[in-house]
C-alpha cells in the first residue's frame, strides 16, 4: 500500500499561500523509517517529538538548547529523510485569492482553503502516479485538522466519484492522526517548514542548511492559480440552492445528513454542477425519511 502522510504551513507573504507538502512511499518503507526516526529522535540529546517552528525558535523541547545543538538534530533528522526513497510532493493556494473568488457565495464546508487545497493535492498526485503506472490505492494521512477533518473524511467519497479520470481507484480513504502517534507527519513538518519559508525568502542565504535534503529524489509542485479558483468559483455561484449552505448552522446539519445517507449505504451522487442543491436536497429529505420510518415501525 502506497501512504502519503501530509502537513501544511501559512506563508507571511501578502498572499498568504496555504502549503500543503508531505512525503509518500510504501507501508513497508515508512515502517522502517519510523523505526530510525524514532531512534534518531531518542539519541542524546534526546527529544520525544519533533516541530521546526519549535527547533527554530529554541523552544519547546529545544529551549536551553544551543543553535549548533539544534542545528546538529536538524540536519541528522534531514539525512535520515534523504536516505529513504521519499517521494515529495507540495501543493497550495492563496488564501487572498481563495476569498476574492470564493467569499461568502459558496457552502460553508466549501469555503475554507485547506479543503480546496488538499482536494487538488489528492487528485493531482492519484493523477500523477495513475500515469507512472501505480495502480495502488493511496491512504492520505493528513495531520489533525479541527472542523476540517470531517468536512473532508464526508466529502471524501464525493470528491472521488466527481474525478475526472479512471485515477479516480487512487483516492484510498483519508484519515488525519497526531503527529506524536505518526511520525512521519513530523517529517512532513520539516518539509513544508522549509516550503514555507523558502516563499517567504526572508531568510540570509545559506540559513536553511537542510533544504536540500528534505526534498525527495522526485518532486511534484502545484499551485491552485487565479484562473481555476474563479473557474470553481463561478461554477458554484450558478448552483441552485447554494445559498441554502452558505451559514454554518445550515452546512453542520447538511454534513450530518451526508453522512447519515451514505451509512445507509446509498452512496454519494456524482459531484458536478448541482453539488450544492444535492446536499442540500439530503439535509431537508433525510430527516422526513427517518421520521417515516421511525413511524412505520411503531
Amino acid at each position: 500500500m502506497l501512504i502519503a502522510f501530509i502537513d501544511d504551513s501559512i506563508g507571511r507573504q501578502s498572499d498568504q499561500r496555504l502549503f500543503l507538502a508531505g512525503y509518500l512511499t510504501r507501508d513497508d518503507i515508512w515502517a522502517a523509517f519510523t523505526l530510525e526516526w524514532q531512534a534518531q529522535l531518542a539519541r542524546a540529546p534526546a527529544i520525544e517529538q519533533f516541530h521546526m517552528v519549535e527547533a527554530q525558535g529554541l523552544r519547546g523541547p529545544f529551549q536551553g538548547w544551543s543553535v549548533e545543538a539544534r542545528d546538529a538534530k536538524v540536519m541528522s533528522l534531514a539525512r535520515l529523510i534523504a536516505r529513504y526513497p521519499l517521494f515529495s510532493f507540495q501543493f497550495s493556494v492563496s488564501m487572498t485569492e481563495h476569498k476574492q473568488y470564493f467569499g461568502d457565495s459558496v457552502p460553508y464546508g466549501l469555503s475554507k482553503p485547506y479543503n480546496v487545497c488538499a482536494q487538488a493535492l489528492a487528485s493531482g498526485l492519484a493523477r500523477c502516479l495513475y500515469q507512472q503506472g501505480f495502480r495502488e490505492p493511496i491512504e492520505f494521512v493528513f495531520d489533525t485538522q479541527e472542523g476540517a477533518d470531517i468536512d473532508l473524511t464526508v466529502l471524501w467519497p464525493w470528491i472521488r466519484r466527481s474525478s475526472p479520470g479512471p485515477w479516480r481507484e487512487l483516492l484510498g480513504t483519508p484519515r488525519f492522526a497526531d503527529d506524536r502517534h505518526a511520525l512521519p507527519l513530523q517529517a512532513a513538518d520539516m518539509l513544508v517548514w522549509h516550503i514555507r519559508r523558502m516563499h517567504d525568502g526572508t531568510d540570509q542565504p545559506g540559513a536553511l542548511p537542510a533544504a536540500n535534503l528534505v526534498h525527495g529524489e522526485v518532486h511534484l509542485e502545484a499551485h491552485i492559480d487565479r484562473a481555476r479558483l474563479g473557474h470553481l468559483g463561478r461554477k458554484i455561484r450558478k448552483v441552485p440552492g447554494v445559498s441554502m449552505l452558505r451559514r454554518k448552522a445550515d452546512w453542520l446539519q447538511t454534513r450530518k445528513s451526508i453522512d447519515q445517507h451514505q451509512r445507509l449505504g446509498l452512496g454519494p451522487p456524482r459531484m458536478g454542477p448541482r453539488a450544492a442543491y444535492a446536499m442540500a436536497w439530503l439535509r431537508y429529505w433525510l430527516p422526513r425519511w427517518f421520521r417515516r420510518r421511525t413511524q412505520r415501525r411503531r
